[in-house]
């Protein structure tokens, strides 16, 4: 069951390198957010972080998360609305997104963000976007069938 292979990461493993690079990770406590992360969870060193947090918002997912990255420590998975976590305000200095805020819901998911984001904190975001207005038909059924709304 694995479901990093059945998702689309716009950045693949760059996104994370590239914030690695731009700001000092070292003691930021971190949310990542939204089912397929797991294989980037297992490349970072995530004793860097005195906390780690991993919300997904299914519960497919979440078994399937809980299973993939059964053998790491310190990892606080849970399964909670994007728009709606039960975390307190100001709680992380670091949230990383990769291709799951592209919703209908957008709006709502980046409020939340900002809630739970102390202020000078890092939103790392990568979604999907759509430069063009007419795109191929196979991009438009890829983007239908996987619940995709690009930017």
């Amino acid at each position: 069951m694995d479901t990093q292979s059945t998702k689309y990461l716009p950045g693949g493993f760059d996104q994370y390198l590239k914030l690695s690079k731009a700001i000092d990770l070292n003691n930021k406590k971190i949310l990542f957010i939204g089912s397929g992360l797991e294989r980037l969870l297992l490349k970072i060193d995530l004793s860097l972080f005195p906390s780690v947090y991993y919300i997904i918002e299914d519960h497919e997912s979440l078994i399937s998360t809980r299973y993939l990255l059964s053998g790491i420590k310190g990892i606080n998975i849970r399964m909670m609305e994007f728009d709606n976590t039960d975390f307190s305000p100001d709680e992380f200095d670091v949230v990383y997104v990769q291709g799951s805020i592209a919703s209908d819901k957008r709006n709502k998911i980046v409020k939340e963000v900002k809630r739970i984001l102390k202020p000078g904190g890092v939103f790392c975001v990568g979604e999907s976007v759509k430069l063009v207005t007419d795109i191929p038909q196979f991009v438009k059924d890829m983007y239908d069938n996987s619940g995709i709304a690009p930017l």
